[in-house]
């Protein structure tokens, strides 16, 4: 794990890779299955640090026994990987139990917290605003305070996100938005220092990098291709970043119609590279249609010598 939490909030960067969670035929958890992804993706793919409970973990339909069991198996096999940033999102929709939540990931050594904040029926900005400063005032590690107000509803004004980067020194944000560039230009020019990390399956990354962004949060079957665009950029290759970006990006377009078509993809690659038994996703899910089986072909044929 992370030594310290001033080392925590410098591991807030480059490819920060959301596990997905594996599911027999039956729709049950494969926990095994799940042991050996997030040891095969922090041993050998160059990320920086691996999330769980991101949208395509699939937590929305996971119960709680099954939770705990994941929690446990990720940070287990993190500990064999201390230069891997162990990160837990924490998605109750109430402010009591996500507190609750966040305390206990802190204390099984989670080394940061991702939260979603609540969006069902449309809470009132006040009390989303309270929920995020309840759990960033309830632990000491990170909070990435994850911000997409397009894929749900929770819209706040740009202002109260600044305020908490100037209030609380260990609050980042994953903010989601299309087009990118220019909206999340507008919080770092009011506060260049703000630690920002983009989602939306990485689209317009490279661009996002020039402005300041600090890393990208990705699904996890194909982490590779973004850490080499990171190190292209960070090595000041930019031509190369974009090249490489540019090729991603036309299957991105395609497969981003929303996190659940990205995580039936995203599954099926997995079990294409053998790193999952089953690309199953428990339903209500996204049905893989013959041209996205045609896209998965081609994808995984031109970017072949970097997912060897």
């Amino acid at each position: 794990m992370i030594k310290t939490v001033t080392d925590a909030r410098k591991a807030l960067k480059g490819v920060i890779a959301i596990a997905a969670v594996p599911f027999d035929q039956e729709g049950k958890v494969d926990f095994k299955q799940f042991e050996n992804l997030v040891d095969r993706l922090a041993r050998g793919t160059g990320v920086t640090g691996l999330c769980l409970f991101g949208m395509v973990s699939e937590f929305h339909k996971l119960d709680d026994y099954e939770k705990a069991a994941l929690v446990s198996i990720f940070l287990d096999v993190l500990r064999d990987y201390p230069e891997v940033l162990s990160m837990i999102s924490v998605t109750d929709w109430s402010t009591e139990m996500a507190v609750r939540r966040a305390k206990e990931y802190e204390r099984l050594g989670a080394d940061a917290l991702m939260l979603l904040p609540p969006f069902y029926f449309n809470p009132d900005v006040s009390e989303i605003r309270n929920h995020m400063i309840r759990v960033l005032e309830a632990v000491e590690i990170p909070v990435v305070l994850q911000y997409a107000p397009q894929a749900t509803g929770c819209h706040m004004p740009e202002q109260e996100l600044i305020d908490m980067a100037e209030r609380y020194p260990h609050a980042a944000f994953k903010i989601e938005y299309k087009p990118a560039r220019d909206y999340l230009a507008a919080f770092l020019r009011q506060k260049s220092d703000m630690t920002i990390l983009t989602g939306y399956a990485g689209l317009e990354m490279v661009d996002l990098y020039e402005l300041g962004v600090a890393g990208v949060m990705p699904a996890c079957s194909f982490p590779e291709l973004y850490v080499e665009i990171t190190r292209r950029f960070i090595s000041g290759d930019l031509p190369g970043a974009r090249a490489l970006y540019a090729a991603l990006e036309k299957y991105l377009v395609s497969w981003m119609l929303s996190p659940e078509s990205l995580l039936a993809i995203e599954k099926e690659i997995l079990t294409r590279r053998g790193w999952l038994a089953s690309g199953a996703c428990r339903r209500p899910a996204y049905r893989l249609t013959k041209e996205n089986q045609r896209e998965i072909d081609a994808f995984l044929q031109e970017f072949a010598p970097y997912l060897s």
